[in-house]
């Protein structure tokens, strides 16, 4: 026998010995010995019972969640044997609590990650996950970077973070602009996977004191203008052409633009760079630069305001979350308190497990992705917030709605966060790590659920095939990127670990 097979049994035997397993108090009450709030109960019976909201406790809103069957494990770690420790779980809960103006519950939605065990009661608030996944029927879904074309293209740095390279989609979901490793913006017809447009920028020079940044991307709302941005380069404004690509209408020479994002004014474009935020009008003036007034910060709690200081009339630039980096996510409101914009110059590494935030297409209302859970604010309470017209805990969020647990039993903060509405309003989707969500806007009500994970998907033109596009056993879905048709067609950009990038699409049935 071999000294590598004496070792190795060596350690699975010690391994099964020094396995060592402590029980740990469930952290929230067990079901067989409580009774879930029902509509009509005194709002503050539920608190003494469950205690403080862990997720979410605003005054309409709290959501709970808690673990069963908590255990800290020690074990060696091969090929060391070196011991480790870590807390496992069993069952997981989560429920949404909504209280009415008299301190009465008005509505209870709970989810569980799996079956109860035995002896405990089932929850008779979950909204059963099987019909909301019936209503998302797949269309297609293709390895992006499997067709020839991509041979040499990676999506991903490929020196130090490994961080995904930017991906947008256009508003219908039917084109996806993406920049590979190389700086190349690839825009694509993703029905078809066909190339529709391809730039080459300045590739950047890892070794540089000043290299060039990624090549940005942004769509207009109605797809037909497209805004590709290059920090030290510049920018340049494309139209569709009338054999369906782009063509450059004007070039931007400005070395300061980091990100840009589309105003929804015709001819103006929003920028931000290292000398802040400004918008350039296709004729090349800038508007001076606007610092960010305020700051807020999306907590248990609700909303609150961390800083905050005197600002221009017409645009206010607010940025979210943490500040010691003023490349850091801005949101962009108009003084009647409308979202005109996002810009989030993060990585896509940086991004991994933080909050997801997206205006709604008539800049009403701002949501909010945890991970967990989807609220909707009101932007012009936002800005309430920021001006001083309102105090924080005035503004209550539209309507709250959980992110159902799925079958599987990892955590839900490792995923991307994007959101996408319907260009009406009407409807809007989220990425939890294991599932796509979607939703009615107008009473929160779930309409369908996309488990990417569990289906094989074929291309309808055959051209090239897929067996499976996201095997079950892979740990993470990372939706890289959204949008939803007026057709209901629901296009989504997600990854495995190994950076292979799939695009699919469901018609989702209301």
């Amino acid at each position: 026998m071999g000294r590598a097979v004496r070792w190795s049994l060596l350690m699975m035997g010690t391994w099964s010995i020094a396995c060592i397993s402590v029980p740990l108090p469930s952290a929230g009450p067990k079901l067989e010995k409580i009774t879930l709030p029902a509509a009509g109960d005194q709002a503050q019976s539920v608190r003494a019972t469950f205690g403080a909201p862990q997720r979410l406790d605003v005054p309409t809103y709290w959501i709970y969640e808690w673990t069963t069957e908590r255990k800290f494990v020690i074990a060696p770690v091969f090929p060391l044997g070196m011991p480790a420790g870590a807390t496992v779980a069993g069952n997981r809960y989560r429920m949404l609590v909504e209280v009415d103006p008299e301190g009465r519950v008005e509505r209870v939605e709970c989810t569980a990650r799996a079956a109860p065990e035995d002896g405990a009661p089932p929850l008779g608030c979950e909204t059963p996950i099987e019909p909301l996944r019936a209503k998302a029927a797949p269309l297609f879904a293709y390895q992006l970077n499997g067709k020839p074309e991509f041979d040499d293209a990676r999506f991903y740095q490929t020196e130090l973070s490994g961080a995904s390279t930017p991906m947008v989609l256009s508003p219908d979901g039917r084109l996806l602009a993406a920049t590979d490793a190389k700086n190349r913006l690839w825009v694509i017809d993703t029905e078809s996977g066909s190339i529709v447009h391809r730039h080459d920028g300045v590739p950047v020079k890892f070794f540089s004191l000043a290299p060039p940044g990624q090549v940005k991307a942004v769509f207009s709302s109605n797809g037909d203008r497209l805004v590709i941005s290059q920090q030290k380069i510049g920018a340049k404004i494309l139209g569709r052409s009338a054999n369906g690509g782009f063509e450059t209408v004007i070039e931007l020479a400005d070395d300061d633009l980091r990100q840009v994002a589309d105003s929804g004014r015709t001819g103006e474009i929003i920028a931000f760079g290292e000398l802040g935020l400004v918008t350039l009008q296709t004729d090349g003036s800038r508007s001076a630069a606007i610092d960010p007034v305020a700051r807020l910060d999306f907590d248990v709690q609700g909303v609150k305001l961390i800083e905050s200081s005197e600002g221009p009339a017409d645009l206010v630039a607010v940025r979210f979350g943490q500040t010691w980096w003023t490349g850091g996510r801005t949101a962009v409101l108009s003084a009647a308190g409308l979202g005109v914009a996002l810009l989030d110059l993060r990585n896509d590494y940086a991004r991994v497990g933080k909050q997801g935030f997206q205006f709604s297409p008539d800049g009403v209302w701002l949501a909010h992705d945890t991970g967990r859970h989807l609220e909707i604010w009101p932007s012009a309470g936002l800005l309430g917030i920021v001006d001083g017209g309102l105090a924080s805990e005035n503004v209550a969020p539209r309507w709250v709605a959980l992110m159902p647990f799925t079958h599987r039993k990892d955590e839900e903060m490792s995923g991307h966060l994007p959101i996408a509405f319907r260009d009406d309003g009407k409807l809007v989707a989220a990425a939890s790590q294991v599932a796509i969500h979607v939703w009615r806007m107008d009473d929160g009500e779930p309409v369908a659920l996309v488990g990417a994970l569990t289906n094989r998907y074929h291309h309808p033109s055959r051209e090239y095939f897929i067996e499976q596009a996201a095997p079950d056993a892979w740990p993470t879905l990372r939706v890289l990127a959204l949008a939803i048709s007026q057709e209901n067609h629901l296009t989504a950009v997600f990854a495995d670990p190994y950076f292979n990038i799939f695009v699919g699409a469901w018609q989702i049935g209301e």
